[in-house]
């Protein structure tokens, strides 16, 4: 897929969050297999961030509403095939470095994997 096409697909999966007709773990399933994008990746950890703030969002609205903010502005850019700001992107690289996105292959390691994306082992 495009670089273009994987950035307006993650736009539809990020407001497909904020509109909650998908559950952000799905979501993050669904990101397209580019590594090499690192709009790709920083959209993939300002979402799981969404997911890992859920308590703060539920007791603190205008941290919500802020958050809900970031995620569309990332939307909309990813929509028109922009990249993200490089303010925002080098903020997440030194954080939190790549994404864990699995090669785009539908060989048997690519899907084990992928099963084991979000489970931690030491």
């Amino acid at each position: 897929m495009s670089k273009l096409k994987n950035r307006q697909k993650i736009s539809e999966i990020i407001l497909a969050v904020l509109t909650e007709k998908l559950h952000v773990k799905d979501a993050l399933l669904l990101f397209p297999q580019d590594k090499f994008d690192k709009s790709v990746e920083c959209a993939w950890h300002a979402l799981l961030h969404y997911e890992a703030d859920e308590d703060l969002r539920a007791r603190d609205i205008e941290y919500r509403e802020e958050q809900d903010e970031y995620l569309y502005f990332l939307s909309t850019l990813l929509k028109d095939g922009k990249n993200l700001p490089a303010n925002i992107l080098k903020d997440y690289k030194q954080f939190h470095g790549g994404a864990p996105i699995a090669p785009d292959e539908k060989s048997f390691w690519a899907k084990v994997l992928n099963l084991f994306r979000f489970t931690n082992i030491d």
